[in-house]
C-alpha cells in the first residue's frame, strides 16, 4: 500500500509540473447597420393658398391686388422665439412661357400694408417678428401687376423658413 501511495504522490508531483495550456479561442464578429431619422425640433406652417384679386375681379396690368393675410405659426410646440425668413420664386404661367418678377409681390407684417418687395431669399430676409409656442405672425401680401403683363394664370411659391 505504501508503494501505491508513493506512486500516486509521484504522479501528482509530476502533473503539477506540467503547465496547463488553455485552448485558443478565435473571436468571431458580426456587424449590423443601424439608422435613425431625427425629427425637426421645430416647424413652420402658413395658411393658404392665396388668390390675389382686385375688388373681387382679376387685376389687370398696372393694378395692385387687394391685400391678403396669411398666418405663420410654429405647430410643434417649440417654446423658443424663432426668427422667420420669407422668400419667393418668380411668378410663372403653366407652360412657363410668361413670367412676372419675384418682387411683384409685396409683404408686410400685419397690420402694416405690404410695401416690401419679395426676394429669392439670398440673403435671407427676416420678417421682423418671431414665432414660438402659442404665438403666430400675420403677414400681409399683395401683388402689383406690371404694365404690359400678358393675360394668363400665374403662380408663385412663397416660402417661410425658420432656423432651429
Amino acid at each position: 500500500m505504501r508503494k501505491i501511495l508513493t506512486a500516486i504522490v509521484a504522479i501528482l508531483s509530476l502533473m503539477s509540473m506540467v503547465p496547463l495550456v488553455a485552448p485558443t479561442v478565435t473571436p468571431h464578429t458580426g456587424t449590423l447597420t443601424a439608422s435613425v431619422l431625427v425629427g425637426a425640433s421645430c416647424d413652420v406652417a402658413a395658411t393658404g393658398p392665396i388668390t390675389f384679386l382686385k375688388g373681387g375681379l382679376n387685376p389687370v396690368p398696372g393694378q395692385t391686388s387687394d391685400t391678403n393675410t396669411t398666418t405663420v405659426s410654429e405647430p410643434t410646440g417649440n417654446t423658443d422665439n424663432l426668427v422667420v425668413d420669407i422668400s419667393g420664386s418668380q411668378w410663372s404661367n403653366t407652360g412657363v412661357t410668361e413670367t412676372m418678377p419675384i418682387g411683384a409681390t409685396n409683404w408686410g407684417l400685419y397690420p402694416s400694408s405690404p410695401a416690401t418687395p419679395l426676394t429669392d431669399g439670398s440673403p435671407s430676409v427676416p420678417i421682423g417678428g418671431t414665432i414660438g409656442s402659442l404665438t403666430s405672425q400675420q403677414v400681409n401680401l399683395n401683388v402689383v401687376i406690371p404694365d404690359g403683363q400678358a393675360a394668363d394664370s400665374y403662380s408663385q411659391t412663397i416660402t417661410f423658413t425658420v432656423g432651429c
